[in-house]
């Protein structure tokens, strides 16, 4: 997230990030494989999620980012660099 966050606070400008380009080339074979609905549980709940559209996405980010907020406290620095 540390990107598009920057990108919002900089706008128009486009500022020198932290993060170095990503260079497929140089990663090599990249392999994929269907997600373990086991393993990620909430996964199908947010396909279902997904496929009702509307706003119900943008009300399950909300839910998930206020569940997953007091696990993180201070883990953001003002400077926007991960500790």
């Amino acid at each position: 997230m540390g990107l598009p966050i920057q990108y919002a606070l900089t706008y128009p400008q486009r500022v020198k990030g932290l993060s170095k380009h990503l260079r497929l080339e140089k990663l090599g074979q990249l392999t994929f494989e269907s997600p373990n609905m086991e393993t990620f549980r909430a996964l199908s709940l947010a396909y279902h999620v997904a496929r009702a559209g509307g706003t119900a996405p943008a009300v399950f980010s909300a839910a998930n980012e206020a569940a997953v907020a007091p696990f993180c406290p201070a883990r953001l620095r003002f400077r926007g660099y991960w500790s």
